[in-house]
């Protein structure tokens, strides 16, 4: 059983007082109705004697409770006190969600443990067995799916990432004791054709300030800003929309399989960092007072990500020592070639290849270098879930990447919460200005006070300068 960063007592203060600051960082299992409810459950409090406090939904699963209809603990946002210091736990748990595994021997492979490390770390901090961590996470998918879209019975089982319609619902019905037609039949179900992923979050969220990087950012024909919305187009016949919701972040999909789901879902956290915890990430920050000083001024400041590994890449090296405009015009122009080609959006690292980039006008040896890249990706698997530790020291091995281009990618990747591109010229001035160091080495020094949370910092001290607004 995992051990609750939080007494028993602090739970019961939370729990009564409905304080959405504890909302998803414990859940109060009620052994008289056999459910376990969020911090904010609308329902009167049960009595103390007839409740117990779990750290995890899969951890309150597993002691025989179903999730309440009312709060929907599949709806909290992320608690995971756990991410600081456990960086292969997180991998291996995204791996997990994302089903690009078949076997908690191939999951720990994958993360470079062995399979009684992994069980242990997870035992540990999630209280529960990989497999009993992803048949939660599968079931509350499944659960969210069935009370917020149409889809059908066997659509939800697809998409829940079930490979048979029978196994889900054997699995459903044995955890919540219903099945999947029956638990329907008992909830407000949406009537809407549309696909909404409703998408939780920590506050504070600064979802301005991503809306706005993504919008400058924006590739002709594949990305927009309108009405506070983000728009992307997937495929020719995919698409997807993204808005602020209240605690959650509605993302609204059209023409996407339901297999598709979880692993748009994770790529969907990841480039909004909607894991993150404000709190967790201030209060390490906040014990240098120049840093401090930030985290106030800009409250809800997020790392934005792309799409994937393979994307950050691209614009890390034709982004270099150009503006976010010029960076922009060059991604789109890629994007243009391609589609001449009879591609569509940016090119693969083989279909790049294949591709005369010369209209891009860029100097002979970045082209080269894009070239070289592409030619070592192949092998990397940058669109899913790559190990940024395991990459780095093969892609600056690389003709034509430098540390900066390495430490960028690492930071827009959405896989480092602990990347410093220490000799970023704007970085470097706004640590000057902050008075925290003068150059490249200083900063170094500075910096490790920040750590794990490196990329945040970067990312609070770009946002202090106008410059920063121009950084790609």
């Amino acid at each position: 059983m995992t051990t609750l960063t939080l007494s028993s007592q602090q739970c019961r203060q939370a729990r009564l007082a409905k304080d959405p600051r504890f909302d998803g960082r414990f859940f109060t299992g009620v052994h008289s109705t056999k459910i376990y409810c969020r911090s904010v459950c609308p329902v009167h409090p049960p009595l103390e004697k007839n409740v117990s406090y779990f750290a995890t939904p899969a951890e309150a699963e597993q002691a025989g409770l179903r999730p309440c209809l009312r709060c929907r603990p599949e709806l909290a946002p992320p608690g995971a006190d756990w991410r600081k210091h456990q960086p292969r736990l997180s991998r291996a748990v995204t791996l997990l969600h994302s089903h690009d595994v078949t076997s908690v021997r191939e999951l720990a492979q994958a993360c470079y443990l062995s399979e009684r490390q992994l069980r242990r770390l997870f035992q540990q901090h999630l209280g529960v067995s990989p497999l009993q961590a992803l048949q939660t996470h599968r079931l509350l998918q499944a659960k969210q799916l069935l009370t917020d879209s149409s889809l059908t019975i066997t659509e939800v089982a697809y998409a829940s990432g079930y490979q048979s319609v029978r196994r889900f619902n054997d699995a459903f019905v044995q955890h919540y004791r219903l099945a999947p037609s029956r638990f329907r039949q008992q909830t407000d179900v949406s009537e809407s054709s549309a696909l909404v992923l409703r998408l939780p979050f920590r506050r504070p969220f600064d979802y301005q300030n991503l809306l706005g990087f993504f919008e400058a950012r924006a590739i002709d024909g594949v990305e927009w800003v309108e009405d506070g919305r983000f728009h992307k187009r997937l495929s020719p016949s995919q698409n997807m929309m993204v808005e602020m919701g209240e605690q959650q972040l509605l993302v609204t999909l059209t023409g996407v399989a339901p297999q598709h789901l979880p692993d748009y879902r994770l790529r969907l956290r990841r480039m909004w960092d909607l894991d993150a915890d404000p709190l967790i990430i201030a209060t390490d920050l906040n014990k240098q007072p120049s840093m401090a000083a930030l985290v106030e001024a800009y409250p809800g400041l997020r790392l934005a990500a792309y799409w994937d590994g393979w994307e950050a890449l691209l614009r890390a090296i034709l982004g270099q020592q150009v503006t976010i405009e010029a960076g922009r015009k060059l991604l789109s122009k890629l994007v243009a070639i391609h589609t001449d080609a009879g591609g569509f959006g940016l090119p693969s690292p083989q279909q790049l290849l294949s591709l005369d980039i010369a209209p891009l006008g860029i100097p002979g040896s970045r082209k080269q270098t894009l070239y070289r890249v592409a030619a070592a990706a192949v092998d990397w698997d940058l669109h899913r879930w790559p190990d940024v530790e395991r990459l780095s020291e093969p892609l600056l091995a690389v003709k034509g990447v430098g540390p900066w281009t390495v430490a960028y990618w690492r930071l827009r990747s959405g896989m480092d919460s602990d990347s410093l591109p220490s000799g970023d010229v704007v970085l470097r001035k706004a640590a000057a200005q902050q008075g925290l160091a003068n150059d490249a080495a200083e900063l170094e020094v500075v910096a490790q006070l920040w750590r794990p949370w490196r990329s945040y910092a970067t990312n609070l001290l770009w946002r202090s300068t106008v410059e920063g607004n121009d950084v790609l």
